[in-house]
């Protein structure tokens, strides 16, 4: 019952997604990958936060009590430090390439020629893009 139910989701969304594509065409997908992707979002730290903390309130709910007192300190410093590091990365200041250091940027992220393999010409600001880099968006 569970599998036929399960099996009816996916062809309803399948169903949606052919309807959305005859009516829009891909751009609706797209759209969504680059705010997904591309763009600064809270819904992927969200996600974090929800798995990391939601599996560390089942974990106290049922391990805790049973556990003796150094485990219970390493778990809380276990998860406490990933996240005090995710904190930090998500509110730090990412940087901008500007003119000033542009070559600075290109020496200091090589093109490795398998993922980034030439230097892009970004057609807003007239100059490269580093490997790596998303500076004009």
């Amino acid at each position: 019952a569970v599998l036929v139910g399960g099996l009816a989701l996916v062809f309803a969304l399948a169903a949606a997604c052919a309807c959305v594509l005859a009516v829009y065409g891909t751009r609706p997908f797209e759209r969504c990958s680059n705010y997904v992707c591309e763009e600064n979002n809270p819904l992927l730290a969200m996600l974090y936060l929800l798995f990391v903390l939601g599996g560390y309130a089942v974990y106290i709910r049922y391990n805790f009590a049973h556990l003796p007192l150094h485990h219970r300190v390493g778990s809380v410093i276990a998860v406490a430090t990933p996240l005090y590091f995710f904190y930090r990365a998500y509110t730090a200041d990412p940087g901008s390439v500007t003119k000033a250091n542009l070559q600075h940027w290109l020496r200091t992220y090589e093109y490795d020629g398998a993922i980034h393999v030439s230097p892009q010409w970004c057609r807003f600001c007239k100059q490269h893009r580093p490997a790596r880099a998303r500076h004009c968006r």
